[in-house]
C-alpha cells in the first residue's frame, strides 16, 4: 500500500530514461509548495484557497493512471504520461519525433500500446506481426481518414476541394471518387510495364545529362596541353537536391515544367519542403511561418501557371492522367495546383534524403566503395562517340552485377525510415486479440520496428552493407528482399499492405542508377581531400520523409582519375 501511494505521488518514477521525457515529478510538488507560499502571503483572505490546490494538482497529474485502471483489458495497454495527462505525450511527440515511441515503451516493450493525446487515442504498433494484420485492406481501418486532414493543412486546400477529395474515400460505394481513381491510376502506371520504363528512361537520361554537365569534361588547351582536373566545392545534400530536382521534374512534368520556366524555384521548393511541420500545426502560417508560407505561395503560383497554360500536355502520361482526373472530379485549377505539391513531396522529398544517405554510407567506407566499383563496373559498356569515349551503365545489368549496392540501398532505408503508417479506426474492430476503439488513430512505428534487436539482431543500430544479401549453392551473392527470419512487415521503407508505395520500382532504378554513376565516374572527398564523414541522423523531429542529417556534408567532387574525358549514359 505504501509503495502504491508513493508511486501515485510521483516519488517512484518508472525509469531514469522516462524521467527525461517531459515534466519532472518534482515540478508537481513544487507547484503545490508555491501554492502554499502564496497562501502564506495572502492568509488574511477569508478562504485559504491554496490549501486545495496541491491535492488537486496531484490528482490531475495521475489522472491517466486512474483511466488505465478502468480500461478495457482487451484494448492495447495504456501507457500513462507520468505528470501531464492528455497533452504530455503530444508534447513528447513534437519534441522527440518518432524516437518518442521507443522512449515511452523502452521498459515495457509492448507489441501494441495506447497513448492519450488530447481528446483522441493514439495506438502505437511496434510488432511487425500485428502491423501485417493492421495494414491489410479492412473497411474498419481507413488510410485516407487518417491523413487527409494533415494533407489539407499541408497544402492549404479550401472546403470545396476537400469535399471533392473526401468523396467515397473508403470505397463504401464502389471505386469511384478522386482519391480512389488517382490511387489506382498511379499504381497502374508506376507498376512494372511500358509506362514505368518510359518515365525511367527519360529520368535516367536527365540524370546523366545533369552529371555530365555538373563537372564538365576537361578540354586540353592548345598552347599548353593543360588537362587540369575541374573540381567543385559544395555540400552533399545540395548536390543531390540539384540533380534530382532537375531530373525528376523533367521526367514527370515534361520540358515545360515549372522549375525550367521559373529559375530559382528549386530553392523555393526545398524551403517549403523543409517547413511542412509548420503547416501541420496550422497556427496562422502567414504570421507564424512567413518564410514557409511565402515559399508555398510561390510554388502554388508556378503550378497554377503550369495548369492554366495546359503545359501538362507535354508531361508524362501519369501527369496528363492526373490532371484529367482532377478536372473531371471537379477540382479547380487552383486546387489542382495545390494537389501537385503532394506529388512533388512524394517524388523528391523521399528520393533526395535516401540518396544522400546512400552516398554518405558508401563514400565514408573506402573498402565498401572499392567493392561496389568493381561490381558496378561489370554493368558498363564502352563505345566511341563523336566527342570521345562513351560509357553506358545498364540498370538491369546493375541489379544483377551489383547485389551489394541493392543491399546497401535497402539497409540505408532501414536506418533512415521512421515514418509511421497510419490508419483511422472507423468503428470498433478486433485485431488479433486486441480491440481497437472507434475514433482511435493507429500508427505503425517504422523506426521502432527497424531498430528492434529481436528482429534485426544485436547490430540493428549499425549500417551493415550486406544485411540484405544471400548466397546460392555456388557461393555467388544475390540481393534479398528481406534477411532470413525477418517478417515481411518488419521492413517498412515503402509502407505495406493495401497502400504500399506505388513508386518503389521507380525509386529503386533512379537511386541505384544515380549512385552507381557517381561512384564509377566521380570522387567525393572532404574539402581538404580526405575521407568524408557520415553525419548523425536528425532523429528528434516528427518524420514526414526519411530522416535528414543533423548537418550537411561539405565536400569536393571531381572526376575520377582515368575517367576525366568520358561521357556517361544511363539505360534501363
Amino acid at each position: 500500500m505504501r509503495c502504491s501511494l508513493l508511486s501515485m505521488a510521483g516519488f517512484n518514477s518508472p525509469s531514469p530514461k522516462w524521467r527525461q521525457v517531459d515534466i519532472m515529478g518534482w515540478q508537481t510538488h513544487a507547484l503545490g509548495l508555491l501554492a502554499f507560499l502564496l497562501w502564506r502571503n495572502f492568509k488574511d483572505q477569508p478562504i485559504p484557497w491554496a490549501i486545495g490546490i496541491y491535492p488537486l494538482l496531484l490528482l490531475f497529474s495521475r489522472l491517466e493512471y486512474f483511466l488505465k485502471a478502468r480500461a478495457d483489458p482487451r484494448e492495447p495497454p495504456l501507457i500513462p504520461h507520468p505528470y501531464l495527462p492528455f497533452v504530455g505525450h503530444l508534447i513528447g511527440m513534437f519534441r522527440y519525433g518518432a524516437k518518442y515511441y521507443d522512449i515511452v515503451n523502452k521498459e515495457a516493450k509492448y507489441p501494441i500500446y495506447t497513448l492519450l493525446t488530447l481528446t483522441s487515442r493514439t495506438v502505437i504498433v511496434a510488432s511487425p506481426q500485428i502491423a501485417a494484420v493492421v495494414q491489410r485492406a479492412n473497411k474498419s481501418l481507413s488510410f485516407y481518414g487518417a491523413i487527409l486532414s494533415v494533407t489539407e493543412r499541408m497544402v492549404g486546400f479550401d472546403k470545396t476541394a476537400m469535399s471533392v477529395i473526401w468523396e467515397n474515400v473508403d470505397r463504401d460505394s464502389g471505386d469511384h471518387g478522386l482519391m480512389n481513381e488517382s490511387h489506382d491510376m498511379v499504381s497502374s502506371m508506376l507498376g512494372p510495364g511500358p509506362t514505368l520504363n518510359s518515365m525511367s528512361a527519360i529520368q535516367l537520361d536527365a540524370i546523366a545529362d545533369a552529371m555530365n554537365s555538373y563537372i564538365p569534361t576537361p578540354r586540353a588547351r592548345p598552347d599548353t596541353l593543360d588537362c587540369g582536373k575541374p573540381a567543385k566545392l559544395t555540400r552533399l545534400m545540395d548536390f543531390t537536391k540539384h540533380v534530382f530536382t532537375t531530373s525528376n521534374a523533367y521526367a514527370f512534368y515534361g520540358p515545360e515544367n515549372p522549375f525550367v520556366l521559373n529559375p530559382g524555384l528549386d530553392k523555393v521548393w526545398w524551403t517549403f519542403e523543409d517547413s511542412i511541420k509548420q503547416f501541420i500545426a496550422d497556427i496562422v502560417p502567414s504570421l507564424t511561418a512567413p518564410t514557409a508560407n511565402t515559399a508555398r505561395n510561390k510554388m502554388v503560383a508556378a503550378l497554377e501557371d503550369y495548369a492554366r497554360h495546359e503545359r501538362y500536355n507535354t508531361a508524362s502520361p501519369l501527369i496528363r492522367q492526373r490532371f484529367a482526373l482532377n478536372f473531371r472530379n471537379g477540382l479547380s485549377i487552383a486546387s489542382t495546383a495545390r494537389s501537385e505539391l503532394i506529388l512533388l513531396f512524394a517524388i523528391m522529398g523521399n528520393a533526395v534524403p535516401t540518396t544522400f544517405w546512400l552516398l554518405a554510407n558508401i563514400f565514408s567506407r573506402p573498402k565498401l566503395l572499392q567493392t561496389l566499383r568493381e561490381q558496378c563496373g561489370a554493368a558498363v559498356t564502352i563505345t566511341n562517340g563523336e566527342q570521345g569515349e562513351v560509357r553506358t551503365l545498364s540498370i538491369s545489368k546493375l541489379k544483377e552485377c551489383a547485389p551489394l549496392l541493392v543491399s546497401c540501398f535497402r539497409e540505408t532505408l532501414r536506418g533512415i525510415i521512421a515514418l509511421t503508417s497510419v490508419r483511422y479506426v472507423r468503428e470498433d474492430v478486433s485485431i488479433l486479440e486486441y480491440r481497437l476503439r472507434k475514433g482511435s488513430v493507429v500508427q505503425m512505428a517504422s523506426g521502432v520496428i527497424h531498430s528492434d534487436t529481436s528482429i534485426w539482431g544485436p547490430d540493428a543500430a549499425e549500417f551493415k552493407p550486406d544485411r540484405f544479401l544471400g548466397r546460392d549453392e555456388s557461393g555467388a551473392t544475390y540481393a534479398l528482399p528481406l534477411p532470413p527470419s525477418v517478417p515481411s512487415a518488419a521492413f517498412r521503407a515503402f509502407g505495406g499492405g493495401s497502400v504500399i508505395c506505388p513508386g518503389r520500382h521507380f525509386a529503386l532504378s533512379e537511386i541505384i542508377g544515380f549512385t552507381a554513376l557517381v561512384l564509377l565516374g566521380w570522387e567525393i572527398e572532404s574539402e581538404n581531400g580526405g575521407l568524408i564523414q557520415c553525419p548523425l541522423k536528425d532523429d528528434m523531429k516528427i518524420p514526414f520523409t526519411p530522416m535528414k542529417p543533423v548537418r550537411d556534408v561539405d565536400m569536393k567532387i571531381t572526376r575520377r582519375d582515368g575517367y576525366e574525358g568520358c561521357e556517361w549514359r544511363l539505360e534501363l
